[in-house]
C-alpha cells in the first residue's frame, strides 16, 4: 500500500474538522465510498483522469490524512496504489498534492 501520510496536531473539535474536510471534498467532486471495508472519499474513475482517493479520520486533536491515487485500466477498473511521488502520473499528482497540502 503506497499512500502520502501527513498528521497534524488540530485545536479545533472533531465535528469542526470533519466539516471542513468534507466540505472541501465535496466542493472539488470527491464522493464518499466504501471500499474493502474502509471509508474513503474518491474523485475520478479514470476516464479522464486518474482516480483520486482520500481518507481522513481525527482523534483527540490528532487528525490523520492519506491520499493517493490507483491506475485505471478501465473507468472504474483499477489496479495497485500509488502515493503522490514517482513519474507516473506526475502532473495530474502534483496537482492533487497540492491540494492535499
Amino acid at each position: 500500500m503506497a499512500r502520502y501520510m501527513k498528521d497534524l496536531q488540530v485545536k479545533k473539535s472533531g465535528a469542526d474538522v470533519a466539516a471542513t474536510v468534507m466540505n472541501y471534498l465535496n466542493t472539488h467532486g470527491f464522493k464518499q465510498k466504501t471500499i474493502k471495508n474502509e471509508v474513503v472519499w474518491q474523485a475520478g474513475v479514470g476516464l479522464l483522469t486518474l482516480p483520486r482517493f482520500v481518507k481522513f479520520h481525527y482523534i483527540d486533536n490528532h487528525f490523520h490524512l492519506e491520499a493517493w491515487t490507483k491506475m485505471a485500466w478501465f473507468p472504474g477498473v483499477y489496479t495497485g496504489e500509488s502515493n503522490l511521488g514517482g513519474f507516473y502520473g506526475v502532473v495530474p499528482k502534483q496537482i492533487f498534492k497540492g491540494d492535499i497540502d
